[in-house]
């Protein structure tokens, strides 16, 4: 695991809820590698929260984000 994550600080995994116990999987890297920083996303949030949410008990922070309208995109844009 640590070849294939190198020197790496960040993993990002999209559309996580399709990996078979996604939950477990990412238990085990945080653990084996705590440096490390994981963002597991998906378009399916609520599959992926009742995945993910009994293995990693204390080793998360959760976010939701919410679709951007093509009308808040300019002020989005300005923003940067």
């Amino acid at each position: 695991m640590e070849e294939l994550i190198a020197d790496n600080e960040l993993i990002f995994i999209d559309e996580a809820q399709n990996i078979p116990d996604i939950g477990i999987n990412l238990k085990i890297i945080h653990d084996s590698l705590p440096n490390l920083k994981i963002i597991a996303t998906g378009s399916s949030s609520f599959d992926l929260a009742n995945q993910v949410q009994e293995p990693l008990t204390g080793r998360t922070i959760t976010y939701r984000l919410y679709p951007i309208a093509i009308q808040e995109l300019p002020k989005a844009i300005i923003a940067f």
